[in-house]
Order: C-alpha cells, then sequence, then structure tokens
C-alpha cells in the first residue's frame, strides 16, 4: 500500500499536540509516517512529541508557520503528504477517504474534502459547506478549502512547490499555485476538525485581510483569460467583504461585552458599513463614545455620570429586573440535578476530554470509575478506584487519600480526582499522597469548586474549602514541578449565578458558558505530572 506521511506542525500548542498526533495513529489506513516539525516552542512540545515512538520529532529555531512546512517536506518519504496544525485533529476514517478520491483521479495533485468546526473542548460548531465549483476559477473566488488538514497531496508536487514566507493564508498561496498548473478534485467526506479557541491566526482579522489580498494579487499574472480575471476581482470583493463582516462583528460583540475597541478596528467597521449601505447603528455609535470616553476620563467624574443616569453600560441603578431569580430561595437546591444536570459537570466533562489521552494504562479514580470508562476507553489497561468504605463494587483500595500507607510507591499513570479535595480536612495531605503514588510522568487530573453553592444534603458537614486560582498553584508548586503542571478555570459571572441558582445545563446558553472570566472561576481544572 502507498504510504501517507503527515507532517505535523508545532508552535506552543503542547497541550493539544497529543491528540493530533493519537488522531493520527488511530487511522485506518496504514502505512502512515509522522513527522512533527517543532518551530522552536518555548512550552513542553517536545516532551510530548518524544513520548511517542513511532513520531518522527524535528526541532528547528522559530521560522514560522511555512518554513516548519517545508521542513516537513524535506523529510517526508510518503507517496502522499498531508499536514496538519497541532491544534486540530483528524477524523477516523479521514485518510482512507482522500487516498480513495485521489486514486480515482490519477492526473488530480490533491484532493481537498469536508471539516467540521469545533471549540476548544471538541463541541462541534458548524460545518463546512460544499462549494459549488472548484478548481483554479473558484479558489479565486474564495478558499472553498478552508482548512489545510483536509487536504491530501501528492507527494511529488510537492517536490516542485514550496510554501511561501508569508505569515498569513499560506496554505491558500499553495492552493491557488498548485491549481493553476494541475488538475484537482474535491469531496464532501468530512475528515478533520478545526479547533477554534481564541488564539488562531484567523481571528487577526487585519493580519488576513492584508495577506489574502497580497495571496490573490500575486496570482494575477497567472490568468490567462477574461473568466480568470473576473473570478479574481470577484475573490477580492468577496474577502473585503467578509472580512469587514467580520470587523464590524467584532465591534458589537465588543459594545454588547462591555469591551472598548480599538479605535482604528472601529473606524474601518464604520467605514466599511456606511459603504455598504448598512451601517452601525446611532445607538451602537452612542456606546461607543461613551466607552472611549470612560476610557480617559477622570474617575470621579465616571461615577458622577454614572451615578446621574448619563452613562452607563447597564440598567441604571433601581431598575434591575431581577424576574424568577429576586427570591431568596434558589431555582434548585440540587445543583440543577434535577433539572438536567448542574453547569460545573459541563466544565468537568470538557477538562476531562480535553486531557483524555493521559488516561491510559493504570488508571485510580475516587468514589467509581465512571470517568475512567468514559475518557479513558480502550487506552486504559487497569481500572483501580478508591474510596474510604466499600461503596461499590468497583472500589478495590479503601482509604483515606489524605493517609495512605499501604498504597505502594509509583502505581499509577493517571489519578483522576474530581470535585473532592474540597471535603478532605488535609487537602495537602491528598495531594503528596497522589504524587507520591503516581508514576514518574504519571498526570493528576484534578478540578476543584471556585464558587459554588455548598451541598444541603449527605455532604454539607463535609464541605469544608472551596479554591481560587492563586490558591491552586501556590498549593501544587510546593508538591508537583510547576514547569509540568497547568491549571486553568472555567466559568463568568452568567455560570456562577446560573450554577449558584442550581438552573440545569440544558437551561443554559452554552455559548455563554464557554467564555471566561479569571474574576468567577466556577471550576479549576489541573493536569499535574510527576516529574
Amino acid at each position: 500500500m502507498q504510504k501517507v506521511s503527515v507532517i505535523i506542525t508545532c508552535y506552543n500548542h503542547a497541550g493539544y499536540l497529543a491528540e493530533a498526533i493519537e488522531s493520527v495513529r488511530s487511522q485506518s489506513w496504514k502505512p502512515i509516517e509522522i513527522i512533527v516539525v517543532d518551530d522552536g516552542s518555548t512550552d513542553h512540545t517536545g516532551d510530548v512529541a518524544r513520548a511517542f515512538s513511532d513520531v518522527n520529532y524535528i526541532h528547528q529555531q522559530n521560522q514560522g508557520l511555512s518554513a516548519a512546512r517545508n521542513t516537513g517536506i524535506q523529510a517526508a518519504t510518503g507517496d502522499f503528504i498531508l499536514f496538519l496544525d497541532a491544534d486540530d485533529y483528524l477524523l477516523s476514517h479521514a485518510i482512507y477517504h482522500l487516498v480513495e478520491g485521489l486514486s480515482a483521479a490519477p492526473d488530480a495533485a490533491f484532493i481537498s474534502a469536508a471539516h467540521i468546526r469545533v471549540d476548544k473542548f471538541g463541541n462541534k460548531i458548524r460545518a463546512s459547506t460544499p462549494p459549488r465549483e472548484t478548481g483554479f476559477s473558484a479558489l479565486l473566488k474564495s478558499n472553498y478549502i478552508g482548512m489545510h488538514a483536509a487536504v491530501l497531496y501528492r507527494s511529488t508536487v510537492l517536490k516542485t512547490f514550496r510554501f511561501r514566507k508569508l505569515a498569513a493564508c499560506e496554505d491558500y498561496d499553495m492552493y491557488l499555485s498548485v491549481a493553476r498548473h494541475h488538475p484537482v478534485v474535491h469531496r464532501d467526506t468530512l475528515v478533520a476538525a478545526y479547533r477554534i479557541h481564541g488564539e488562531n491566526m484567523s481571528a487577526n482579522i487585519s493580519l488576513m485581510l492584508s495577506h489574502v489580498t497580497r495571496v490573490l494579487k500575486s496570482h494575477r499574472e497567472a490568468c490567462k483569460n477574461a473568466e480568470e480575471h473576473a473570478a479574481l476581482k470577484e475573490g477580492l470583493l468577496n474577502w473585503k467583504t467578509y472580512y469587514g463582516d467580520e470587523w464590524t462583528r467584532t465591534i458589537r460583540t465588543q459594545m454588547k461585552d462591555g469591551r472598548v475597541p480599538d479605535l482604528n478596528d472601529f473606524k474601518f467597521a464604520y467605514a466599511y458599513s456606511i459603504r455598504k449601505g448598512i451601517g452601525l447603528t446611532l445607538h451602537t455609535v452612542n456606546m461607543m463614545f461613551k466607552k472611549l470616553l470612560k476610557a480617559v476620563m477622570p474617575s470621579t467624574l465616571r461615577r458622577f455620570l454614572t451615578r446621574s443616569g448619563l452613562m452607563h453600560d447597564h440598567p441604571p441603578i433601581g431598575k434591575i429586573d431581577f424576574g424568577d431569580l429576586g427570591t431568596t430561595k434558589p431555582i434548585s437546591r440540587d445543583f440543577g440535578f434535577d433539572r438536567g444536570g448542574p453547569v460545573d459537570r459541563y466544565y468537568i466533562e470538557h477538562f476531562l476530554e480535553q486531557n483524555k489521552l493521559h488516561i491510559r494504562n493504570r488508571v485510580l479514580e475516587i468514589g467509581d470509575a465512571a470517568y475512567t470508562r468514559q475518557f479513558g476507553g480502550n487506552r486504559v489497561v487497569q481500572s483501580d478506584v478508591l474510596h474510604i468504605e466499600k461503596a461499590n463494587e468497583e472500589v478495590t483500595i479503601i482509604g483515606d487519600l489524605a493517609n495512605a500507607p499501604h498504597i505502594p510507591d509509583n502505581s499509577f499513570d493517571c489519578i483522576i480526582l474530581t470535585q473532592t479535595l474540597h471535603l478532605i480536612y488535609d487537602y495537602q495531605a491528598a495531594l503528596r499522597t497522589c504524587h507520591r503514588i503516581l508514576k514518574p510522568g504519571g498526570k493528576l487530573l484534578l478540578t476543584t469548586p471556585g464558587i459554588t453553592p455548598i451541598d444541603s444534603g449527605r455532604w454539607r458537614e463535609y464541605w469544608l474549602w472551596s479554591f481560587t486560582e492563586a490558591a491552586m498553584r501556590r498549593v501544587l508548586a510546593t508538591i508537583f514541578d510547576d514547569k509540568k503542571t497547568s491549571l486553568h478555570t472555567y466559568g463568568n459571572v452568567y455560570a456562577a449565578t446560573c450554577f449558584i441558582q442550581g438552573i440545569g445545563l440544558p437551561e443554559t446558553d452554552l455559548g455563554k458558558l464557554l467564555k471566561q472570566d479569571l474574576s468567577y472561576p466556577v471550576i479549576i481544572g489541573i493536569c499535574a505530572e510527576k516529574s
């Protein structure tokens, strides 16, 4: 069978890299060569890549994405080449479908396919739209491919072409360069997941617009006829319209969230919206003026204007409508379990989903093995459960995590400790036990409550603590290597309000839950590695 080389480029995305590698290793198509090109990362990218014996790890000084991909091409020995960014991943039969499709079109230089967009936890946002036409002219009008991991190249083609040194849109430039010389094909099968996590280069609208315009104009001389020149002109207009819409939407979102937009962005969005004939509303312009004024005016003047009702982002004093929340009793005293499930479980399961590749070999969980089964799957060789008593059939170790000398040192590859630390008086001793019984390189996956109601039932007398991000960092630094500990807070004032009131997860706006506000942590998630 023909070999496929998958080139994974990575720059400071060690937290996602293992999932990207595993998505390639689990492909039904064999043989596959995995090449990780580390473009000068300053995190633990190298440690993650070297943990996989079948990965060819290449480190280079930071030179940019184009250079990293060209390095991968030089190292590749496969008949086909696929590029995967470290923060994205392939779907299970992606390479099989791509090879099958390209083999059916022997004259084609590459095949592209569909992809899905997911949030940083892997939840589906939307699928790509099937193109109405393909090929060079269609690419001049728009980048109908949209994601580089959804493209499989013949390696012979990439011996002729190389990625130009561009800060952005280097993949779009490659599509155009190849498609103007060779036939290309497309199929609508879903093959890859593009992760939206707030740090994507595509979020930099100014950078993307300037580079996509530069790329298109650089292919002007390649247009051979009036149809292709018209397609290029249409493409320039399409991209300006697309990023203009994005810019305007960004301004409006910033207004809604109470942030002060960048004045240059506002000027562009306002001028664009006027040209397009839609215009920003007078209310939006008024709000923008007030926000900019607030950013520069003296605090005493700002307080006077706010109290007088002349300037405010929120309901005036005395005009708040509490609605269903205006009582002294919560909507649910059962954390929302009786209304479809609690908000904190949403964050806990997102944290475990993001770190599920650490749940492998021998795993210890507290209470029961539900999360071991849900997120560990066939990576788990042995599952153990610790409980203070023989509470269920899954319990294999009876004891107190804060004082468990009977558990041997260096026993576990992973410990899942969710929403338990706050019930242990000597929680630092419990963390020391976790460190002791982990194998070197083993991972502690820990979640603790931040802003939370207190259980009104059996756990009330045991409910001792809530934690902050600063507290957990200081405590863990005395036990684990802080360079190998990652910590993330989940929540915002909306999520905290819903959780305290016991509003069920199905009743919430999931889009709002995903926004992070460090001042309102509902859950703190920690992945700590034993050195």
